[in-house]
């Protein structure tokens, strides 16, 4: 299950604003946040988009600030997907870009 998508921003208090106001159209809120990411989504059990700034705090492309992340469902289930992506695609350039949230999730880049 689709856990969250990030998107880029270099303006990150506009997109904040921009975003506040349309995902509020479809009923969700501004789940959680810190200087760098927010979270809109109707709860952190389901999908949500988070909009940041890029990790690098170079420009956004579609390169850099977009992330999906998917639901493992369990620690296990991380390691499964985890796995999974090991044997099917080259390795991620840093162990930071595969990691285990509190909701078990594993974040591809």
């Amino acid at each position: 299950m689709l856990g969250y998508v990030t998107l880029g921003t270099s303006n990150f208090a506009a997109a904040i604003d921009f975003y506040t106001a349309l995902t509020a159209q479809m009923g969700w809120k501004k789940l959680m946040g810190t200087d760098r990411i927010v979270f809109f989504g109707s709860s952190m059990e389901q999908a949500a988009l988070a909009i940041c700034t890029p990790y690098d705090e170079q420009a956004p492309t579609a390169g850099n600030g977009v992330m999906v992340a998917f639901h493992g469902g369990s620690p296990e289930g991380v390691d499964a997907l985890y796995s999974k992506r090991l044997l099917n695609l080259a390795p991620p350039a840093t162990e930071s870009q595969a990691s285990v949230s509190p909701a078990f999730s594993m974040v591809l880049m």
